[in-house]
């Protein structure tokens, strides 16, 4: 049987898991962080939060959907004639979620952070950045923490249906619930078993979908099954193969 619908866990991660730019703000930067440029992308997700390495390479170790925590001092230590503005287009090549600056952030930085949409953030003088990566790296822990406890427990629920012998309605009515989604069951052939709808509006269940046709037999192994079935009474009228005894029945009753 298949669940033709978003799981639950699915549905979870995306619910639990996802912290956004703007989650981390609220969540784990300190107050009086404001946003000077990249507004339109603070609805990115943030996988970790990470420094600008003092020392070459200073990128090397960013995979992507991070919030970089930048002390423009380091843009010094890196490189004297580095600007921000350069290293904000190097980190949009790299698929960062957002930049969050510690020091003086300039008009052609804001422009080449709203030039790609990338959150730039003005941290409070006197940030504590090291603090500030551990609480939001915490933050992001503890959420995926979470998420995989409450998948656990969505399997135990529906192992506890299941085992139960619970209607095969009540256990799509409750993967409905619990993922906040339509769900259908369906058998190997396509055939709808159960379907409910997420919400108070039901939408109308999804069409019945085609049993995929069994291939066709090759012409040649039709002919040789015949050809054997044709050629075993041959064989056994000519000895080679014993007739089959007829079984024996106990003697009649007087």
């Amino acid at each position: 049987m298949v669940i033709a619908a978003a799981s639950a866990n699915e549905r979870l991660e995306a619910r639990l898991t996802v912290l956004t730019v703007d989650d981390v703000i609220k969540l784990a930067l300190p107050s009086g962080t404001t946003v000077v440029a990249g507004r339109a992308g603070l609805d990115r997700e943030v996988t970790w939060a990470a420094r600008i390495r003092s020392s070459p390479p200073a990128f090397g170790h960013l995979a992507g959907g991070e919030l970089v925590l930048l002390p423009v001092t380091v843009l010094a230590e890196l490189d004297e004639r580095l600007q921000l503005e350069e290293v904000i287009a190097r980190l949009s090549t790299l698929g960062v979620s957002g930049v969050a600056v510690l020091g003086t952030i300039g008009k052609a930085a804001r422009e080449a952070a709203d030039a790609v949409g990338l959150p730039l953030l003005a941290l409070p003088a006197k940030s504590d950045v090291s603090a500030l990566e551990r609480d939001a790296a915490r933050l992001i822990s503890d959420r995926r923490r979470e998420v995989t406890y409450r998948g656990q427990e969505v399997q135990r629920q529906l192992m506890d249906l299941a085992i139960a012998g619970e209607p095969l309605g009540d256990i799509v009515r409750e993967l409905a619930r619990i993922s906040d989604r339509p769900v259908a069951l369906e058998g190997r052939d396509g055939r709808l078993l159960a379907y409910h709808a997420a919400g108070r509006s039901a939408p109308a269940p999804p069409r019945r979908l085609r049993a995929p046709s069994p291939p066709p037999r090759h012409p040649r192994h039709t002919l040789e099954s015949r050809a054997r079935a044709a050629a075993a009474p041959r064989r056994r009228r000519s000895g080679r193969v014993p007739p089959r005894r007829p079984r024996d029945h106990p003697p009649a009753m007087s």
